[in-house]
């Protein structure tokens, strides 16, 4: 009995051996299947590590290979001058797409007996001058002629200039305001009527011509806006301007912003300029340019002589373009259908 159960016991010990024995075998052969399967797939094998594996090892980095090779390396030359095109195209985008189209509306040039552009009035100008009879206009736009001021009154007007620019400093721009008495130019004022009692500037024509040159743009602006000659009245500022390629010393002195007469001229109701230099000869730039809702800039060259008339509203926004040389001198007058903010004749 005893010896059946040691029997018993030796063979089971055995088996035993024999099971642990195969599963080893087995394991060993997958082991072997496994590095295999990895030469196979790309390389020699260390300690179960493809030569890929080792090195992603010792880097300490599990990032795959690159795809597509390395990048290429261009010298500091040719980067200096591939940014530098770049930033030139762009330049020239930005350029042409924040630059709107020019119109020549009058070119120095012509002789223009009669020109007009009618546009669309704005809601605060119908509703500012419907409530003045009479001056209400059957339109909004502009007018631009040569024909309406005589070459005796330019050649008088510009001696005034001479006479009435006389104390003013080399300034970007400079005005001679009639209404005020004032001149004005880099900040500073001076007063120059009564300056006038020690050191004349002004004679007793300049009064004359003063009345006939207003008359006639009074009647210009009765004819073309269709209102009433009595009803419009001469109102404040009237000025003189000068304006130059000198740096601006002074905010008042940057005449090239964007502008509406009735914002910056309050009891403007109808606009007028008289010109009295000649576009590229007395001066380069200075013109008057409209932006108007068209993206379009239409332009206005300054020429001895030339009058033009607009309405004051938005309709008519503008600038003066930046003087590059020489100086550009123009007479402004506006006119109001506010009885109560007309002002007389300067006291010449």
């Amino acid at each position: 009995m005893s010896e059946v159960k040691k029997r018993k016991n030796s063979k089971g010990k055995s088996s035993l051996g024999d099971d642990e024995s195969v599963k080893k075998e087995i394991s060993g052969d997958l082991s072997v299947k496994k590095k295999d399967k990895k030469k196979d797939k790309g390389g020699v094998v260390q300690d179960g590590k493809s030569d890929g594996d080792v090195a992603s090892t010792a880097s300490g980095t599990d990032d795959p290979p690159p795809k597509f090779g390395p990048m290429p390396k261009l010298s500091p030359h040719r980067l200096w001058s591939r940014s530098a095109l770049i930033i030139g195209l762009m330049t020239v985008v930005w350029w042409n797409s924040s630059k709107k189209n020019e119109t020549p509306f009058a070119g120095v040039t012509e002789d223009i007996r009669y020109r007009s552009m009618k546009t669309k009035c704005s809601a605060t100008f119908d509703k500012h001058v419907s409530k003045f009879a009479g001056c209400i206009p059957n339109h909004c736009g502009r007018l631009v002629t040569d024909d309406l001021i005589s070459p005796e009154e330019v050649f008088a007007l510009n001696d005034l200039v001479t006479r009435g620019f006389s104390e003013a400093k080399p300034a970007a721009a400079a005005v001679l305001d009639f209404s005020a008495g004032m001149l004005k130019f880099n900040g500073r004022s001076v007063d120059v009527y009564k300056l006038n009692k020690t050191k004349p500037i002004f004679h007793r024509e300049d009064l004359l011509l003063f009345q006939s040159v207003k008359s006639k743009l009074m009647r210009m602006v009765s004819s073309y806006f269709g209102v009433d000659y009595w009803s419009i009245h001469l109102a404040a500022p009237v000025y003189l301007s000068r304006l130059t390629g000198k740096g601006s010393q002074h905010k008042t002195d940057e005449y090239w912003h964007i502008t509406v007469h009735q914002e910056v001229h309050e009891p403007f109701d109808y606009s007028t300029v008289l010109f009295l230099s000649d576009f590229n000869k007395d001066c380069e730039g200075g013109r008057l340019i409209f932006t108007d809702g068209d993206s379009t800039n239409r332009t206005v060259d300054p020429r001895k002589g030339r009058a033009m008339s607009f309405t004051s509203g938005t309709e008519n926004r503008h600038y003066n373009e930046r003087v590059t040389k020489g100086a550009r001198f123009a007479l402004t007058m506006g006119f109001t259908c506010d009885s109560t903010k007309a002002r007389k004749d300067p006291a010449f």
